[in-house]
C-alpha cells in the first residue's frame, strides 16, 4: 500500500478490481474492490470492498499506509407502519422505525381528514418507540403552510398549535418528520 499511495499522483483517484494476486498483507480480503484517494494537501486514504461479503475496510496515510480497519456496516432498520389516528388519511408511507442504537424516527405523508383541527391526533407511536421527552418535527402542507408537531412519552403525535394555518385544507397532502430521538424503553 505505500508504494502504491506513495506512485498516486496528487488530487487523484484510483479504483481498481484486485484479485488473489495480492497477499493478505496488502489487503484484507480478495476479489474486492479498491478505491484509492490522494489529495492536494497531501491526505491519502484508502476504501476497500469484498466482492464476497458486505466487509468494507478503510486506511490512511500521512508518511506510510496505518492499516486496515474494519467499517461496521448496520442492516437498515426495518419500517412499520404508523398507526394513525381516527379520522387522519394515509397519503404515502407513513412509518416509524428503530435502528441498531435505539434511535427511533417518525415520518409519512397525510391528509388531515374530517376531523382536523388544532391540537388534534395524528397517530401513536408503540412502546419501545417512544421518546423519554416531549419531541418535536414539524408538518408540511403541498400549499406550504407548516405546523409544529410533537411526540409525547405516552406515544402520541399531535399537531402542536392552538390554531391551524389559513388555507390549510382537510383533504391537501401533507408531509410530516420528526427528527431521530433516542427511545425511552
Amino acid at each position: 500500500m505505500d508504494l502504491l499511495l506513495s506512485t498516486l499522483p496528487s488530487n487523484s483517484v484510483m479504483i481498481a478490481g484486485v484479485t488473489s494476486a495480492w497477499t493478505a498483507a496488502d489487503l484484507p480480503a480478495t476479489p474486492s474492490t479498491l478505491v484509492v484517494v490522494n489529495r492536494y494537501s497531501g491526505r491519502k486514504f484508502a476504501l476497500l470492498f469484498s466482492n464476497i461479503g458486505s466487509e468494507m475496510w478503510f486506511g490512511t496515510a500521512g508518511a506510510s499506509f496505518n492499516g486496515w480497519k474494519p467499517v461496521a456496516i448496520a442492516t437498515p432498520p426495518q419500517e412499520f407502519d404508523l398507526p394513525l389516528a381516527e379520522g387522519v388519511v394515509l397519503r404515502s408511507g407513513t412509518t416509524y422505525w428503530r435502528d441498531n442504537t435505539g434511535m427511533v424516527g417518525v415520518n409519512g405523508v397525510i391528509s388531515l381528514g374530517n376531523n382536523m383541527a388544532p391540537r388534534m391526533a395524528i397517530g401513536t407511536l408503540p412502546v419501545g418507540y417512544r421518546p423519554d421527552s416531549d419531541k418535536s418535527g414539524i408538518l408540511v402542507s403541498a400549499s406550504g403552510a407548516a405546523v409544529p408537531i410533537s411526540v409525547y412519552p405516552l406515544g402520541g403525535i399531535t399537531i402542536g398549535v392552538d390554531s391551524l394555518p389559513a388555507g390549510l385544507t382537510s383533504t391537501e397532502w401533507c408531509r410530516f418528520i420528526v427528527p431521530a430521538f433516542p427511545a425511552a424503553d
